[in-house]
């Protein structure tokens, strides 16, 4: 249980000092990340930007296929595409709709307004994983940047979407993992709703 989300990025600081990774760049996922990612930055004396994400999703189901990210870089899971018999047509037609969001997402949220370059150790935080979709998108952005090191950073996560993540990003720390949740704010004493869209 976290007190909040500047206690549990206090806490993940911890973590990654522990794991000598000294954060160049910090990037946090709105909007729930920013609020856990800022104490890190702080902490490191890193830069702090942003990486918007939005889910890719099937007609009338509420199981992301995937997302995409502000820059544009994609993250879909082929399996789910398959078993929901998306054909290609609709699922380009997805990626740009969730493009569009993320984009629009990026550029409205106001509480950090720097854009460093990504390099060095690159920490890609968000408030909790619960599909993984928007951090793998996140980490497959920065691992398209040759000279970054890419850790995706949260203080909970499901079980199966963390072990995932290894094989997108080069390391994930994870304070504390479920084996299933729908809900981020049973991990957390106070929890900022209004953050979230």
């Amino acid at each position: 249980m976290f007190e909040d989300r500047t206690a549990a990025g206090a806490r993940l600081s911890d973590r990654l000092a522990e794991r000598d990774l000294r954060p160049d760049t910090v990037f946090a996922v709105p909007t729930g990340g920013a609020g856990v990612a800022r104490p890190i930055a702080e902490r490191f004396d890193a830069d702090l930007g942003l990486i918007a994400a939005e889910s890719i999703r099937p007609p009338s189901e509420d199981v992301p296929l995937g997302a995409v990210t502000d820059t544009g870089a994609t993250w879909v899971d082929d399996r789910l595409v398959e078993t929901f018999g998306v054909d290609e047509e609709k699922l380009e037609a997805e990626k740009h709709r969730a493009f569009r969001e993320a984009r629009n997402k990026h550029e409205t949220f106001d509480e950090i307004d720097e854009d460093p370059t990504p390099e060095g150790v690159v920490v890609i935080v968000d408030d909790g994983i619960v599909t993984g979709t928007a951090m793998k998108a996140c980490a497959t952005a920065m691992s398209e940047v040759d000279s970054c090191y890419t850790v995706a950073v949260a203080p909970v996560g499901a079980s199966e979407s963390v072990v995932e993540l290894h094989g997108v990003a080069d390391e994930v720390v994870v304070e504390t993992t479920a084996p299933s949740f729908e809900l981020l704010d049973q991990f957390y004493e106070t929890f900022d709703t209004s953050v979230i869209p």
